[in-house]
């Protein structure tokens, strides 16, 4: 039976990518596993952000999702694995330690710069990071909705201002919300939330990070053998002058000089980030590089001295890495 299409691991060795001499790590989506999608918006999200959707207020704090997960440059210039919803824009930040590995984006900081400190106002709480008093039915939401982790610190008072139905509501600015008193609805849902998620996405657009295309990477491969095995890594080299992305698993197989595939060979998982679901990487520029741990082993096939590693990802077109020995056979059946 032929074995020649194995999936590589959903959490690979991410090396070698730099702005200029500061290296950083790449983003990592989580595009794979299980999806929960919405027919209203027709939006999927991956397990990762479905987790911290629900554990944080789900529909009524989030709202729907209106993108798909991508790579996007953000505010302090590095690219990050984002995913817009109605009212908030989910990052994984693969810097942090949990729970902290999923951040939502500052927009109230972006519709409203922080107003100048006040003095603190009788029955209110008043938060002396920013200098402004929460209170009444705002503060109530606030502090049963997720306080801080959900929706940062006051960026004002309470005043009026018309929004984008035309009509005028008591309003607040957090770091990452704007809370809207609307009387005409019962409590709780007198208080409800601006649709930040939606404006944002609209204007950075341009920001978005474009798919790599096979025709602009190379690949090298660096093996190591031992008694029956092979292992290495796949150098895939953005050849082009502009960032580009990768994204979902991808799959490999060694295929001979007139690229027939090689039976019985086996790639196996490299270790595991148990974090992750796939991959997403961005090159920064021309040379710039990631690498892809791979091992096969104990190939007792028909003889083939040379054999190709060819890298597929999801809508993309096979990228094909150098020649590389097969390691000998041990037995049918036999590990290594």
């Amino acid at each position: 039976m032929q074995r020649w299409l194995m999936r590589l691991a959903a959490g690979l060795l991410i090396a070698g990518l730099a702005f200029g001499a500061a290296a950083f790590r790449a983003p990592q989506a989580h595009a794979a596993g299980e999806q929960h999608c919405f027919d209203t918006t027709g939006k999927c999200v991956g397990p990762l952000f479905f987790a911290y959707w629900q554990a944080h207020g789900g529909l009524a704090i989030n709202g729907y999702p209106v993108s798909d997960e991508q790579v996007e440059v953000l505010e302090n210039g590095q690219p990050y694995t984002v995913q817009y919803f109605e009212r908030v824009r989910m990052e994984y930040h693969p810097e942090n330690v949990a729970p902290y590995t999923v951040l939502l984006g500052q927009f109230g900081r972006h519709f409203h710069p922080a107003d100048p400190p006040v003095d603190p106002q009788p029955g209110a709480q008043y938060f002396q990071a920013t200098g402004h008093n929460v209170s009444g039915a705002f503060l109530d939401y606030w502090q049963a909705n997720g306080g801080l982790a959900q929706f940062g610190y006051p960026l004002s008072e309470t005043f009026q201002q018309q929004l984008e139905d035309g009509h005028t509501y008591t309003v607040q600015y957090f770091e990452r919300a704007r809370f809207e008193l609307h009387p005409e609805n019962q409590p709780p849902y007198n208080v409800e939330l601006g649709q930040f998620g939606r404006r944002i996405l609209a204007e950075n657009s341009g920001q978005v990070v474009a798919a790599c295309q096979a025709a602009h990477l190379s690949a090298s491969l660096v093996m190591q053998g031992a008694a029956g095995s092979r292992e290495g890594a796949i150098q895939l080299i953005n050849e082009t002058a502009a960032p580009c992305s990768l994204s979902g698993r991808p799959q490999a197989q060694l295929v001979d000089e007139n690229s027939a595939p090689i039976t019985d060979v086996t790639i196996t998982d490299a270790p595991r980030d148990p974090a992750t679901e796939g991959v997403t990487t961005v090159g920064v520029g021309r040379g710039q590089a990631f690498a892809i741990r791979v091992r096969w082993s104990n190939y007792c096939g028909r003889p083939v001295d040379k054999a190709q590693v060819v890298l597929l990802f999801p809508g993309g077109v096979p990228v094909y890495a150098d020649w590389a020995s097969v390691p000998p056979c041990l037995g049918a059946g036999e590990g290594s």
